[in-house]
């Protein structure tokens, strides 16, 4: 299965998305699924919501931190926590 761009996503759900990708962000590290997560959060920072939810935005900066710090990537994990 070939997941889609954030080309392909309505700009005016962007705020949904987001939760969404949260979600699928936080099952991807409780899976220890590393392949998944390195496409799912890079479409993460590429939507504009409207009015960005800090609690939704905190979970995806530190899931991605974490990310980098398992690839020891140590300056773009100190950027995201």
């Amino acid at each position: 299965m070939e997941s889609a761009t954030t080309d392909d996503y309505d700009p005016a759900k962007s705020n949904l998305l987001l939760e969404t990708f949260s979600i699928e962000i936080q099952m991807c590290q409780l899976l220890n699924n590393k392949k998944r997560m390195n496409r799912v959060y890079p479409q993460t920072t590429k939507l504009n919501a409207v009015i960005n939810d800090p609690r939704v935005m905190g979970i995806i900066k530190e899931c991605g931190g974490k990310m980098f710090m398992a690839e020891k990537k140590w300056n773009l994990a100190l950027q995201e926590l």
